[in-house]
């Protein structure tokens, strides 16, 4: 098994991955706040979860993933303020907060079968653990670590040695993204249980006050009850860094004295006209709205492998449609070798072409192994179709198909559903070859300028024919 490296936010730098128990993988991934629509800025975050957990179970890895999904107590600021997102967009559609969480689920869980991510293992609903998120409010109000204020229970960072581990301290020592509400005692410290008495959804009787948890106890719960005390990789997007993923940290420490997870890996902003794209400025883009421009959805999966994971990458549509162009000749040159294989020709190996191939599946290999690096992996992908067209009748198709196959166990392609070439272009080639073989040219060409007027094309020697399609 070849190593894997990763950017481990914790470390701040490139460490080997060596998971806690041998030949086993736990895994979480913050997922979607479900009050609205998932844009491909966050579908960009989870594209690349998907790719890290390919990359294991390629790697022959068990791997257990949980995702959470945020249906209760993300509130309109990280600063502990505003009205809970659900509560809001249930009364601007009329509609209870369950019927808005569960809309909104659907819909990002369609997006990820668009991008043809694999779903996790658990999805784990914040509403549906909340006895667990009581139980550790309880114990950080036993142990002292939590104290009252008016408007709920807050967790004291004074209390956690190394608080912003995570580096999201400035230059000056001010913790970012806080707002010293009155009565808090440092910056940094963040509600667990918000007071509520509305009479309304989602709110809980306890011996501590009637209320509902604080966003960043949900994952705390959800990941030690399902994955242990400590488990391997915690992954999000980098907004998580400063508060979410600093105050998940702290709560660990809290109640086990201990990290929750040994690698922190987090996926860059996708950014529009020099701004992040949000869902608060109106200026994303979900992955449906490309189906009308005749953009395959998963083009975007190969768009984002454009760029590294861990930085900001900028999109346009425009980008976007030379992706799509791109991955469809992918399509194409699989249905190509496809055809290959059917003709049921004998091909002899050459063994220095074929060394040659798999020099080039190993650079592919390295790359997705060096920090998920799919820039790089992708120009392997392309020096292996090139080389197989430039070696196009000396290769065994089937030997082609598996080192196809076997990387798009990373890449997530679906190569092998793709549509074949259709019986009417299939015997019009056939056609035209059994007349260039009479030296009947004429009639040959004409054959070909009506599989060309189809959209295809035909790659030929003196002993086969290959059909191709156009793309773009």
């Amino acid at each position: 098994m070849k190593k894997l490296f990763l950017y481990n936010t914790l470390g701040k730098e490139i460490q080997e991955f060596i998971p806690l128990n041998e030949g086993i993988v736990k895994m979480y991934g913050c997922g979607p706040t479900v009050y609205n629509y998932a844009h491909i800025g966050h579908m960009r975050c989870y594209v690349f979860e998907d790719v890290l957990r390919r990359v294991l179970l390629r790697d022959n890895y068990d791997v257990l993933f949980v995702m959470n999904v945020t249906d209760v107590g993300h509130l309109e600021s990280d600063s502990d303020v505003g009205e809970d997102k659900l509560k809001k967009q249930s009364a601007l559609e009329g509609k209870s907060v369950k019927e808005i969480a569960k809309f909104y689920e659907d819909d990002f869980f369609y997006n990820l079968e668009l991008l043809n991510i694999k779903k996790p293992n658990i999805v784990a609903r914040a509403s549906e653990h909340v006895e667990e998120q009581i139980k550790i409010v309880e114990n950080f109000i036993k142990d002292g670590v939590a104290y009252k204020l008016e408007d709920g229970w807050y967790f004291d960072t004074s209390k956690i040695d190394n608080y912003s581990c995570l580096n999201c301290v400035k230059e000056d020592g001010e913790v970012q993204c806080r707002i010293k509400a009155t009565g808090k005692k440092n910056k940094a410290d963040f509600a667990v249980w918000k007071f509520s008495n509305n009479g309304g959804e989602y709110e809980w009787e306890t011996s501590f006050g009637r209320g509902f948890p604080g966003w960043h106890l949900e994952c705390t719960a959800m990941s030690m009850k399902y994955l242990g005390d400590k488990f391997d990789i915690h992954m999000g997007g980098v907004d998580h860094i400063p508060v979410h993923h600093t105050n998940e940290i702290a709560q660990a420490r809290a109640l086990t004295g201990d990290l929750v997870a040994n690698y922190w890996i987090h996926s860059g902003f996708l950014i529009i006209d020099g701004e992040k794209m949000s869902k608060s400025k109106g200026n994303f883009f979900r992955i449906t709205d490309f189906e009308k421009e005749n953009i395959l959805p998963i083009s975007f999966r190969y768009y984002v492998y454009g760029f590294a994971y861990g930085k900001t990458a900028s999109f346009s549509v425009d980008a976007l449609r030379a992706a799509d162009v791109a991955l469809k000749n992918l399509y194409n040159f699989e249905t190509k070798i496809h055809f290959l294989k059917d003709l049921k020709v004998s091909f002899v190996d050459d063994n220095d072409i074929l060394e040659k191939l798999e020099k080039i599946v190993d650079e592919f290999d390295s790359a997705i192994h060096n920090n998920l690096d799919m820039p790089k992996a992708m120009e392997s992908v392309w020096n292996f179709v090139k080389f197989v067209n430039l070696n196009l009748f000396k290769l065994n198709p089937d030997k082609v198909l598996d080192c196809l196959l076997d990387m798009d166990k990373v890449l997530g392609f679906n190569f092998s559903l793709e549509t074949p070439i259709p019986e009417e272009i299939v015997l019009l080639g056939k056609e035209r070859f059994a007349l260039k073989q009479d030296q009947k040219y004429e009639e040959a060409d004409l054959i070909r300028k009506k599989i060309e007027d189809k959209g295809y094309f035909l790659e030929e020697n003196k002993e086969y024919f290959v059909i191709n399609r156009y793309h773009g």
